[in-house]
């Protein structure tokens, strides 16, 4: 059985980037691919069915009122039991900084081994982007991002046994040296050519808000 790695991060704050190098590094992070925009043209590295699953519980424009149900853990759980067999494999989605706790139970519940790694940006940085991206005001994007923000770092303080941080900022200036870090978290060696696919991922020239 192998080691599922959980990337949170705020909205805009580069976990894309960071879910792509490990996905060529060798770590599946995904069954089926939610596809590239032009606000993503590399792409997201997202499973379309953990977001829609995530969606239903976090949704910005049409949020659910109540807690996380017991449906919600049962359909974590099975998802959980049909990719824990795959090796090195992994799952990113920002609203795991709302709901990461309960994704690690049920990772915990389902006998998983698993590491947490956060994705850090300057949260103005953050901000503007996902301004930009939704078309938001300044309060509401805030809003937003501090609400992630505020769930994300309890959630690290609480495992830090099991987790990391990246910086976006280092992700953009040594991709290699966090790409190494990456690989040694998931317990993988990836061949040379997985690991050049992997770093040539990394385009500071698509970065328009700083790091």
């Amino acid at each position: 059985m192998g080691r599922c790695i959980t990337v949170i991060g705020t909205h805009r704050s580069g976990t894309s980037a960071l879910a792509g190098v490990l996905h060529r590094l060798g770590v599946r992070m995904f069954d089926k691919q939610i596809q590239p925009d032009r606000h993503n043209p590399l792409g997201f590295w997202e499973d379309a069915e953990l977001v829609e699953l995530n969606r239903r519980i976090v949704n910005w424009r049409r949020p659910r009122r109540g807690a996380f149900l017991p449906e919600d853990a049962r359909a974590y759980r099975d998802l959980i039991a049909r990719r824990k067999h795959h090796g090195a494999w992994g799952v990113k989605d920002p609203r795991l900084c709302l709901l990461g706790q309960h994704w690690l139970d049920a990772l915990d519940a389902e006998g998983v081994d698993w590491r947490l790694v956060v994705m850090t940006r300057t949260p103005w940085a953050s901000i503007k982007s996902l301004m930009r991206r939704e078309r938001w005001s300044v309060e509401r994007a805030e809003a937003v991002t501090n609400e992630h923000l505020k769930h994300m770092w309890p959630l690290y303080y609480q495992h830090t046994d099991k987790s990391a941080i990246v910086c976006y900022g280092t992700l953009l200036e040594r991709p290699r040296d966090v790409a190494r870090s990456l690989a040694d978290i998931a317990g993988i060696e990836p061949t040379e050519e997985e690991f050049e696919h992997a770093v040539a991922l990394v385009r500071p020239e698509l970065c328009h808000h700083g790091a």
